[in-house]
């Protein structure tokens, strides 16, 4: 799938080989004409610029020709090495030769094979013939990832596919020796110069191009590597004498994540040779000079136009880039009536899910699709963008909000009208936001603000005009996040607890820290506010942590009182997982030993979602595993709310499940046989069970009799400020 905006990188390596082409000519029409003025006088010095020019224009193409290899060996491995993982975690059924070719084409490899070590191969007709036995005699291909040149054969990315218990299967990546080949080839010497790729620990030379017009042996480079050698391995220029008293310029580059090395050899007087033979003809020269010097001008308004062009254009649909929108939108809009243009922000939902059952393939012809249609929805005046990924942008020249909300709905009919021929009962839904122009200033503005309107939630297709009110909203979270810092040195980040009390009475009461933002200025800030702001901005992995060091504290201070302890549980965000990553747990027993708490009295509190991602087991195990250590009891919080994975508890130690109080609105006879079997598996894996969001004591009984160890919610309590919770435990049910 199509990633970025337009092939950037792309754009930026073919500029500067343009740049370096241009430099190079125009430098030796300007030192031939400094040449021709200067005269036989300044030889010398004429000579000594020469031969710099020369040590930069070898130096330089020798560097670009090593960078290419570089940058097509670490893609090679690296794919290698991604899908050598997969397929330890892949179920065998699903290595299919069209699941290799697609793999390979997608890599631009010859082939993809994965070897065993009982000798056999997949796809066992495409596997060449002399794999297995040179795997045979490289052994270190069963232990490492390597890259690999078989002589002139191919290039061969191997990884090995790590499975409990060993290696018993590797994984190829079959590069044809012609393709690396060609990198070496492109570096440009008129067929004076050549380039050779060496292995630096061998001294072999891999791949060579021929074209020289003097001889060079392997004694040759192998001394020209020494010598690089010698010099620190450092990209360098040598000037040498070769025993033909040939003088070369000799440039050696390192090839990044190889043990290889790129050389050039070049004549030394590789310039003045092809100016010599015109020295006797000054005025024909200094005519032709200014007749090409004049066309290099001409050429270079030429390209500077083409590129002015590709800068502009989004290669995927051939229609404008975000940057083109931008600069033609600014001229649309110009000395016209704001309110009458507006730009459209479409986002299509879960675009992945595409790319996903469909194939990259299929999914950038989708969007090419989707361009399409957009363009043909709209007049002459009107723009289409595809900025990136799945994001679209139109300028419409409307004047109402109902109408430009027909035309948008109008053109997602017709796209989804054609879709439904192919696909029946399929639909692309979008994210949608508009601003007029005369909520912004400039077109770039408008399309930031256009994002923001999106991202109003509600169902798809519907479009959300960006108003005063979104912009109070991003000025109050814009506020919000200024006080945030302030707020946690004061702590105004207040704990408030909620009981979690036995049914049967046989056991203490517990309760669950919330968190509530009582602000001096500002007053009550509830969680549905601030919560989903500072998980965007990343803000929550500092709340997560001051929370727990309130828990601790007030739970420290119980025990100095010799007040009664109630064991807390403290929820901890996803977003603040994935951020501080698998050692998360060292943050929290740093406060927990500064505190001195006993074990088993504070509870984490982690969503069913974080455990539903089998690639993510090792990770959520890690952490687990190092919260218990520090004494920490470990809860799965909204257990049932998602598609739960059952079979993946038995992964984990978990100490309690909570139950969601999905499963106790609009109950039936299934719904409380599901509950009942949830109980009686908890109990049977050694876990408490704790139902929340309960508002009624008949439900109460009917968990009692069920052998639910807890009960949460508004049958006992709302959540308390600490005080009022001390009191409620002394008043109620002996807690």
């Amino acid at each position: 799938m199509d990633k970025k905006q337009g092939g950037g990188g792309v754009l930026g390596s073919m500029e500067a080989k343009r740049r370096k082409s241009y430099q190079f000519a125009a430098g030796i029409i300007l030192l031939a004409m400094l040449g021709l003025v200067v005269g036989l006088g300044n030889t010398v010095s004429f000579e000594r610029m020469m031969t710099q020019v020369v040590e930069r224009y070898v130096a330089e193409n020798n560097h670009q020709v090593a960078g290419q290899i570089s940058s097509r060996m670490k893609a090679g491995r690296e794919f290698v090495i991604d899908f050598a993982d997969t397929l330890s975690r892949m179920p065998g059924r699903l290595l299919t030769r069209d699941l290799i070719h697609r793999k390979a084409a997608a890599m631009g490899l010859n082939s993809l094979e994965v070897l065993s070590k009982d000798g056999s191969s997949f796809p066992e007709e495409e596997c060449p013939a002399y794999l297995e036995a040179w795997a045979k005699e490289t052994p270190v291909l069963w232990e490492t990832p390597e890259v690999s040149y078989v002589a002139d054969q191919s290039i061969v990315f191997s990884a090995p596919v790590p499975l409990t218990g060993g290696v018993d299967r590797v994984v190829f990546g079959i590069q044809d020796y012609a393709d690396i080949r060609s990198l070496v080839l492109r570096a440009d010497y008129q067929n004076q110069g050549c380039s050779v790729l060496m292995d630096v620990s061998t001294g072999e030379r891999l791949i060579s191009d021929e074209r020289a017009v003097f001889p060079i042996d392997d004694q040759m480079l192998k001394e020209f590597l020494e010598q690089w050698k010698k010099d620190g391995a450092k990209d360098a220029v040598y000037q040498k004498l070769l025993p033909s008293q040939e003088s070369v310029m000799v440039s050696v580059c390192a090839v990044k994540d190889t043990d290889w090395a790129q050389m050039a050899i070049i004549p030394s007087d590789f310039l003045l040779m092809q100016i010599r033979q015109h020295m006797t003809v000054y005025a024909a020269i200094i005519v032709f000079i200014l007749i090409l010097f004049m066309f290099l001008i001409w050429h270079l308004v030429q390209e500077n136009r083409r590129w002015e062009t590709v800068s502009v254009t989004e290669p995927l649909t051939g229609g404008w880039s975000r940057e083109g929108f931008i600069q033609n939108g600014k001229t649309a809009v110009e000395g016209g009536n704001p309110c009458s243009w507006a730009v459209v922000y479409l986002n299509i939902m879960g675009f992945r899910c595409i790319n996903e059952s469909w194939g990259e393939e299929d999914g950038n012809r989708t969007l090419q699709f989707v361009y399409k249609m957009f363009v043909e929805g709209t007049n002459r005046q009107e723009l289409v963008s595809r900025s990136s990924m799945d994001h679209f942008f139109l300028l419409l020249n409307e004047a109402e909000d109902e109408v430009i909300r027909r035309r948008v709905h109008d053109m997602i009919d017709h796209i989804n009208q054609h879709i439904r021929q192919k696909f029946k009962d399929y639909s692309i839904t979008f994210a949608i936001g508009v601003c007029r122009m005369d909520m912004a200033g400039c077109i770039s503005t408008a399309m930031s603000k256009a994002i923001h309107a999106s991202k109003l939630g509600g169902p798809g297709n519907v479009c959300h005009f960006y108003d005063e009110t979104i912009a109070k909203l991003l000025d109050r979270e814009e506020r919000l996040n200024d006080l945030f810092e302030a707020s946690l040195r004061n702590h105004d980040f207040q704990i408030y607890l909620q009981p979690k009390v036995s049914p049967s009475g046989n056991r203490p009461c517990e309760a669950e820290a919330l968190v509530r933002w009582v602000h001096p200025q500002e007053g009550m800030i509830y969680p549905s506010e601030f919560i989903p702001l500072f998980e965007k901005n990343g803000k929550i992995c500092k709340l997560d942590l001051y929370m727990f060091e309130e828990v601790c504290r007030l739970e420290d201070r119980w025990i100095r009182e010799k007040k009664t302890v109630s064991r807390i549980s403290v929820n901890i965000s996803r977003f603040h997982l994935r951020e501080a990553g698998s050692d998360i747990w060292k943050k929290y027993k740093k406060i927990l030993d500064q505190y001195h708490i006993p074990e088993g009295i504070i509870e984490m509190e982690l969503t069913e979602t974080m455990f539903l991602e089998e690639n993510q087991v090792p990770f959520v195990k890690a952490i687990l595993d190092g919260f218990r250590s520090c004494g920490l009891r470990v809860a799965l919080d909204d257990f049932g709310f998602a598609y739960s994975s059952l079979s993946m508890l038995k992964e984990f130690a978990v100490d309690a499940l909570k139950m969601d109080r999905s499963f106790f609105v609009n109950e039936n006879d299934k719904s409380k046989k599901i509950v009942v079997s949830i109980i009686q598996m908890a109990h049977n894996l050694e876990m408490d069970v704790v139902a929340e969001g309960i508002e009624d004591q008949e439900q109460v009984e009917m968990l009692k009799n069920m052998g639910c160890d807890l009960i949460q919610g508004y049958v006992y309590s709302r959540p308390l400020p600490v005080g009022e919770f001390e009191i409620w435990r002394q008043e109620n049910r002996g807690c």
